[in-house]
């Protein structure tokens, strides 16, 4: 089996191969026929007993569906792709079965009341942390995320594709 550093230095070359001018969006920037992490950011865990939360945004600028097979790090034991929908008042967390399909031309925006990814990690997240994460795509080269950790208090970045974050 393929060691995860050997599978990151991968993805970290595939990343740019897939980017060409970098291996990150560029904020304000489209990018047609491209698949790439426009942000990614993780929230630490409040307490021991809860677990730290990740937020990605995902474009897919090619004109075919893709599919996300998986999410691993070095620095994380677990990660779960959840959705929590509402029932009424009621917020019902569920793990959603992968590979989870991303249609032509759209993101996937992870959000706090959405799809997002709970994450088990091997130590402590601090706020500042920059976290490797590879997702994992069927039939394609892995991405690589660079996520930040935000202040347990902080707001996620306000995203809008193609335009500057506020």
């Amino acid at each position: 089996m393929v060691d995860l550093r050997q599978r990151l230095a991968g993805a970290v070359i595939g990343a740019f191969a897939l980017i060409g001018e970098g291996a990150f969006a560029e904020e304000g920037r489209l990018y047609p026929d491209r698949i790439i992490v426009e942000h990614a950011e993780i929230t630490p865990a409040s307490s021991k007993a809860d677990e730290a939360t990740g937020y990605l945004t995902i474009w897919n600028g090619t004109g075919e569906f893709v599919a996300i097979d998986g999410f691993e790090s070095s620095w994380i034991k677990k990660i779960t792709l959840v959705d929590t929908p509402r029932h009424g008042a009621a917020v019902q967390k569920r793990p959603i079965d992968q590979p989870k399909q991303i249609p032509p031309r759209a993101e996937l925006l992870m959000t706090k009341r959405g799809i997002h990814l709970e994450i088990d990690a091997t130590e402590q997240f601090k706020a500042g942390d920059t976290v490797p994460v590879i997702i994992t795509l069927v039939g394609r080269e892995p991405l690589i995320a660079r996520a930040v950790v935000l202040p347990s208090a902080a707001d996620l970045a306000d995203h809008h594709h193609g335009n500057r974050d506020g």
